[in-house]
């Protein structure tokens, strides 16, 4: 959603809620209970927050999953679970390339267990 500062000033609550959901629109693709189950899955993951949220209206909790729903890959489902996206890119600045060689080191057993 590219926009101007002044065209999203401009824009009204339901306008920007309309332009939204223009763009959040699930792909023909997914079998129904495919999207149903996503749908549950973000549900679960946010332990109904965005529902009981008592500050969102109707509309916004509805944008909200939408969003959400279309970004659903890039959301972690558990606890080594690691989401995929390509919206974000970035370049490591290595100052120093030197090789070094070193030996390895034994890991601490209260570290090895967690690892």
């Amino acid at each position: 959603m590219e926009a101007s500062y002044e065209e999203m000033k401009d824009l009204t609550e339901g306008a920007f809620d309309r332009r939204i959901q223009e763009q959040i629109v699930p792909p023909p693709h997914i079998p129904e209970r495919e999207v149903r189950e996503q749908r549950q899955q973000i549900h679960k993951l946010f332990h109904g927050q965005i529902q009981a949220n008592p500050h969102l209206s109707a509309a916004e909790k509805q944008t909200l999953e939408n969003i959400l729903y279309h970004y659903y890959v890039t959301l972690s489902k558990g606890k080594y679970d690691v989401g995929c996206t390509d919206l974000l890119e970035f370049e490591v600045d290595m100052q120093d390339t030197t090789l070094v060689k070193a030996r390895c080191r034994p890991m601490p057993p209260e570290i090895k267990r967690d690892f």
